[in-house]
């Protein structure tokens, strides 16, 4: 027992009866108890008799010196009120059902409920709350958290790779097909632009040249300066005219068809002057091709021939188109280009407006006897009529 108990046991006050129902045993064991305190800053342990001591060392550290108490420190203190004690009652057969039963238990009304008024059923099955009497908010937040959120994620990210970055993925070889294209394109365009700012440097000397080709390759039929060249030449061959016609024909296949002019001459003269209309045919600046040549054999007397001539020029319209992807490989610096433009100044060219018109002289029919001479070299011998205005037979 503590000493604070037995001092406290000591200092109360009992009354008579209550002394002699107190046993000697209980009198023997406060006075046994009952030891000296020292005044001390230190816990004082006091084990009771029924306590098994165990000693065990303790090191303690010194505290350091408190400061000096003043007046009031040492100034005596007023004793604790003490309870008042209820003197024990003896226990006699009257009242000792009180002291063995219990108190009596009085259930509360389960009916309702003392906080909302629900009524809440006393026998029957109880009502199943997953979350107990009220929801537990936290809960949710971490069962959405922790379940929720990922699934929904991993949704969102199987859609974005199906939608997006596996199209992309399988469209990696044609974006590589079709960067190689555009860088070809690039490198195309470079250098074409690269010949066009030249060309456009020598705009003048570029203008001459393809006034040149158009004299020899005309994107027209023109029908009567054609005419009127070929009459020209016949006569300066020393040849006489005595028929001419002309006709459209078409020439070459496919994608490099063209259009080309049929010229029909009929002329006398001697072998001589024919070999010069050739010649002269193969020089002028306008394209003229021999389709056909036919003549006849002269009389013993003179030398005279009958020759007719089929002569084709070919023309081509050209479409101008711009086409960005085409290559321009045009040098007017190289040599092949210069040659070819120092044959074409070399051709004669015959000015329309400086050509007189082309007379035909009317002669009458005659019966000859012709020799055909194609462009293989092959001849034979062919008995025709031929008048004026007869067109020969290619």
């Amino acid at each position: 027992m503590p000493a604070d108990d037995i001092n406290l046991l000591n200092s109360t006050p009992v009354s008579d009866d209550t002394k002699n129902d107190v046993p000697d045993t209980a009198k023997n064991m406060a006075s046994e108890n009952e030891t000296e305190i020292p005044e001390s800053n230190e816990p004082v342990v006091i084990p009771t008799p029924m306590e098994e001591i165990n000693i065990t060392p303790t090191i303690t550290t010194p505290k350091p010196p408190s400061a000096p108490k003043s007046a009031s420190d040492f100034a005596p203190k007023p004793e604790p009120t003490q309870p008042e004690i209820t003197p024990l009652k003896a226990i006699t057969p009257e009242n000792v059902e009180a002291y063995t039963s219990p108190p009596p238990y009085n259930p509360p009304d389960l009916s309702t409920t003392a906080n909302t008024g629900t009524p809440i059923p006393v026998n029957g099955p109880k009502s199943f709350m997953p979350f107990g009497n009220s929801i537990n908010t936290q809960r949710i937040k971490n069962f959405a958290v922790n379940f929720i959120v990922p699934i929904v994620c991993l949704s969102v990210s199987v859609l974005l790779f199906m939608l997006v970055i596996y199209p992309s993925i399988t469209n990696i070889p044609k974006m590589d097909s079709e960067i190689r294209n555009k860088n070809r394109l690039k490198d195309t365009l470079t250098q074409k632009l690269s010949t066009l700012n030249r060309l456009l440097d020598f705009k003048s000397v570029v203008t001459e040249n393809s006034d040149l080709v158009n004299k020899v390759m005309t994107s027209e039929g023109m029908v009567p300066e054609l005419l009127n060249q070929v009459d020209v030449i016949a006569k300066a061959s020393g040849l006489e005219v005595t028929r001419l016609s002309y006709s459209l024909a078409q020439g070459g296949t496919g994608a490099l068809g063209y259009s080309a002019v049929d010229v029909a001459l009929g002329a006398r003269g001697n072998y001589g002057q024919l070999i010069t209309f050739l010649s002269s045919i193969e020089d002028a600046a306008r394209l003229v091709n021999i389709a056909s040549l036919r003549f006849s054999a002269g009389t013993k007397d003179t030398e005279t021939l009958n020759f007719n001539v089929v002569l084709r020029s070919p023309f081509l319209y050209v479409n101008s188109e711009a086409v960005t992807d085409d290559m321009v490989d045009l040098d007017i610096s190289s040599t092949q280009f210069t040659e070819f433009i120092n044959k074409l100044k070399s051709l004669k060219y015959y000015d329309p407006k400086e050509l007189p018109a082309a007379q035909i002289p009317e002669t009458p029919p005659e019966e000859a006897t012709e020799e055909t001479t194609t462009q293989e070299g092959e001849t034979a011998p062919v008995t025709e009529t031929v008048t004026p205005a007869e067109q020969p037979t290619t």
